[in-house]
């Protein structure tokens, strides 16, 4: 049997180390050719000695410099370009949190035949010239992934709206005052995923749900789009039709089904995990979104009304990226990551033309973030 090629964006983080596994458990149908990374040598050199691939490849300068000579096989983010094209890689995974992935996602999309991107802001910033280029696009995410399954066969003119589901994150239960004095460390205690820290904070706010009812928009092509809270995380996401009738994509909130899915698209993986049944009785509750206390799901809606705006979607993400650092150091509260975005793109939507293409979009990245100081993510 032929073995598919990988590359992994973003190895060393929640995603990609489950995508390792997931390749580690699955060598007869997998081979992973090569990976990207920014700091963390330490979880690079176990992928490299567990996977085995041609390369592996850092964004970050000083390791580069440091390692190159013990690892000869160490390349540097300039060999990206020329590394996919000396590679034949069927599949990429695109996994690299924040706007930092949207260049290597587009070489994925340039060089590779499937890219699978579970980096939101791509989608958010750039899925107008990703889907120009050569690979077939996924999202790798619960929502996207099932609402991709739930639309199968079904024609678009029956399907009265998308209704994505969010946990509510760890804050669900508190008040508007009670909020007001959560913490960045509150913000990292998520009550159903394991995920990286910017994911994480971007769902305590709410900002990862915005992101993903844009990009549903933008994938599927359906602007009436709906949010329901769900608190155990069963429930995927839910099509509703004309005639009242819905369709749900159930699993235990677990991101390796949905890598699996997508590391072996379009067919499924057999995965040793628990079951629903395992886990009776369920509860399926769903309760109405909250955008008196949660203001940052409201530029989901709004990313609806300005879906043709690539510069409002973009600035929407660099907006949320400085949030989130800001938050961090305690420069903001968590109540005030709203205001800091509406402020940042009103400030910045007028200083720039409308990007026609990748080169463009990422020169505005650029300037916007040298003017801000930038620190780079640590995966």
């Amino acid at each position: 049997m032929k073995k598919r090629k990988i590359a992994i964006l973003g190895a060393t983080g929640s995603i990609g180390k489950n995508a390792c596994q997931i390749i580690k458990e699955n060598q007869d149908k997998f081979s992973l050719e090569f990976f990207l990374f920014n700091k963390n040598i330490k979880e690079a050199i176990n992928i490299l000695n567990v996977l085995k691939p041609k390369y592996f490849v850092t964004a970050n300068k000083e390791v580069y410099e440091k390692y190159k000579r013990i690892y000869k096989n160490l390349l540097y983010i300039r060999d990206l370009e020329k590394i996919y094209q000396d590679l034949n890689i069927e599949l990429t995974l695109s996994a690299i949190p924040g706007s930092e992935g949207i260049y290597p996602t587009y070489l994925a999309c340039k060089y590779s035949n499937i890219c699978a991107i579970s980096n939101k802001e791509s989608i958010v910033c750039a899925y107008e010239f990703l889907k120009k280029e050569k690979a077939k696009i996924i999202l790798c995410d619960s929502e996207h992934t099932s609402l991709e399954e739930l639309l199968k066969g079904e024609k678009k003119e029956e399907i009265e709206k998308l209704i994505l589901t969010a946990s509510g994150g760890p804050f669900w239960e508190l008040s508007l005052e009670e909020l007001k004095h959560v913490t960045f460390k509150d913000a990292l205690k998520h009550p159903s995923w394991n995920m990286g820290p910017k994911i994480t904070i971007d769902s305590a706010s709410f900002m990862n749900k915005a992101f993903e009812i844009i990009e549903a928009a933008l994938y599927f092509e359906i602007k009436n789009i709906d949010v329901f809270i769900h608190r155990k995380s069963f429930i995927h996401a839910i099509v509703k039709f004309i005639d009242k009738s819905y369709k749900f994509s159930v699993s235990i909130p677990d991101m390796k089904i949905v890598i699996s899915y997508c590391l072996n698209y379009p067919n499924r993986l057999k995965l040793n995990l628990k079951s629903l049944e395992d886990l009776l009785p369920l509860d399926f509750k769903l309760e109405e979104k909250d955008l008196k206390r949660f203001k940052c799901l409201k530029f989901g809606f709004l990313g609806i009304k300005n879906l043709d705006d690539i510069l409002f979607r973009t600035l929407l993400v660099l907006g949320d990226d400085l949030a989130i650092k800001k938050f961090a150091k305690g420069e903001i509260t968590f109540l005030g990551i709203y205001n800091f975005i509406k402020n940042f793109i009103e400030n910045n939507i007028n200083k720039f033309q409308k990007p026609k293409n990748i080169p463009e979009l990422l020169e505005i990245i650029k300037i916007i973030k040298e003017e801000n100081n930038w620190e780079k993510t640590k995966n």
